[in-house]
């Protein structure tokens, strides 16, 4: 039986084991700093729709504010123009 046409030795293997745990250990930092910009960026626009909420309520409130006024403008304008 003959051996193997290239057998990788222990110390390559060790060299190619190191080097996949400091590539394991840099993916690792980066998918942590992913992860603190994704919890940012989600708070960010968690924090502008609930202002966009609160500025659509405030201007329905106005609406409806403006609208009541103005039928009750109409009703006093056309309560003037009735004959008697």
């Amino acid at each position: 039986m003959q051996p193997p046409a290239w057998r990788p030795s222990a110390r390559r293997l060790q060299r190619r084991a190191e080097a996949e745990e400091r590539r394991g250990a840099g993916l690792a930092a980066e998918l942590a700093a992913e992860r603190r910009n994704l919890a940012d960026v989600n708070e960010f626009l968690t924090n502008e729709l609930k202002a966009r909420a609160l500025t659509a309520a405030a201007r329905e409130a106005r609406l409806e504010a403006a609208t009541r006024e103005l039928l009750a403008t109409r009703a006093s304008a056309e309560a003037r123009l009735r004959p008697r």
